[in-house]
């Protein structure tokens, strides 16, 4: 069993849902509340919408540079061009399982009954994005066709997720994937207003009111899925206060989840699972750096809290625990797991070698070439494919 499908946990609940309500409530009594203070580390940067679609993870530019590279053979984008369309065309005919009240039970509670919960969501999920990728480089309305199946099933069908175990968790990362999928469909006719009417719908009620926004201010990577979930959506429905309150709440995770010498505090403690954890905390909260970046805000790959911290210093710390678990031993109770049977943190590191200009991160990445990290979460899933210099929004 990959690691990536047996490491999940709870954590406290959010101090901001708190304090929310107690502002609502001033206002209910006819008291007039203060004006709630900005987090700590924000930058002083109003977003501009409408923003421009598709965009968020990859703009139209981003796109027409990969299809260039493709069309004339260059590598490694040729290699993860076919390893795209072999899939898509797999799942062209895909059909929807969608689930009116979603509701996943902890790993721990039991594995069968997790993934029994999970791998409808996930494998619709991964049918979506592939297939919108693949429509896009490709202009094939039947990759499209069955994108907007899928969409339009679960904006239809899907009023609710629980609260309990790893429900919210578990749509938050598969949720991206229904968005990235909906922003690559921009412009095409069979995505109609109808459909797009309804699946920001689906988004507004279902996603970021019952998923992302209940946490988004953990601290763990709970808040990171939640915040590039948040963040996500708001570009999806061009909503500049959002992204910009992100922005900031990202900035405040980088500088409390990561400590000074690089690690990840919250993810260490989970012994053996701790690099696994710190991989899956960082992969959201780059991903969620690329849509800010995307929307105009500030590079947060390159920002530096008032502290110090960084996400280059956690990448650094990563990339050496998983080169040489023996050093990364010294910050745990025990021996991590081995990650080069799997796809992470290969996904992660070809993203970032680009954006980083970081020869280590590529050489690393190179090993595994062509990446295309699908079945659990949608942060980086077509690495190799989606390459693009760091100069090309």
């Amino acid at each position: 069993m990959s690691l990536a499908r047996s490491t999940w946990f709870r954590c406290t609940a959010s101090c901001a849902a708190l304090l929310a309500v107690l502002v609502a409530a001033a206002w209910t009594a006819g008291v007039a509340a203060p004006p709630a203070a900005p987090p700590v580390h924000a930058v002083p940067w109003v977003a501009a919408a409408p923003f421009a679609h598709p965009g968020g993870m990859y703009t139209q530019a981003q796109i027409d540079y990969v299809v260039r590279q493709v069309h004339s053979g260059q590598q490694p984008w040729a290699a993860a061009d076919a390893q795209l369309m072999a899939s898509a065309n797999r799942l062209r005919s895909w059909q929807p399982h969608t689930i009116a009240m979603y509701v996943t039970p902890g790993f721990y509670k039991g594995a069968a009954a997790f993934f029994a919960a999970t791998n409808g969501i996930t494998h619709d999920a991964d049918a979506a994005y592939v297939n919108a990728v693949a429509y896009r480089l490709t202009n094939d309305p039947s990759y499209a066709d069955c994108t907007a199946r899928i969409l339009r099933a679960w904006a239809h069908d899907n009023t609710g997720v629980a609260t309990t175990d790893d429900s919210q968790l578990s749509m938050s990362e598969l949720g991206t994937g229904f968005i990235e999928s909906a922003e690559l469909l921009t412009g095409y006719s069979g995505w109609t207003d109808a459909d797009r009417s309804s699946f920001r719908n689906w988004i507004r009620n279902v996603y970021l009111k019952q998923v992302v926004d209940p946490i988004k201010d953990r601290t763990n990577n709970w808040g990171e899925w939640g915040t590039y979930g948040a963040v996500t959506a708001d570009y999806y429905l061009d909503d500049a206060a959002g992204v910009a309150n992100e922005t900031a709440r990202l900035q405040k995770h980088i500088d409390e989840a990561i400590s000074a010498d690089g690690h990840m505090p919250d993810e260490i403690a989970r012994g053996e699972a701790s690099l696994w954890y710190t991989y899956y905390a960082l992969a959201p909260m780059t991903a969620a750096a690329r849509v800010i970046k995307t929307a105009g805000g500030p590079d947060l790959y390159q920002w530096s809290s008032p502290s110090g911290k960084r996400i280059k210093l956690a990448l650094d710390v990563l990339l050496a625990g998983v080169q040489n678990p023996a050093q990364w031993t010294s910050k745990v109770t025990a021996r991590p797991s081995d990650p080069t049977k799997d796809w992470w943190p290969y996904d992660l590191f070809e993203a970032m070698s680009d954006e980083y200009g970081d020869k280590q991160f590529e050489a690393y990445a190179a090993q595994r070439r062509p990446i295309m990290n699908t079945g659990h979460h949608h942060a980086w899933t077509l690495p190799t494919l989606l390459k693009t210099p760091p100069n090309i929004t």
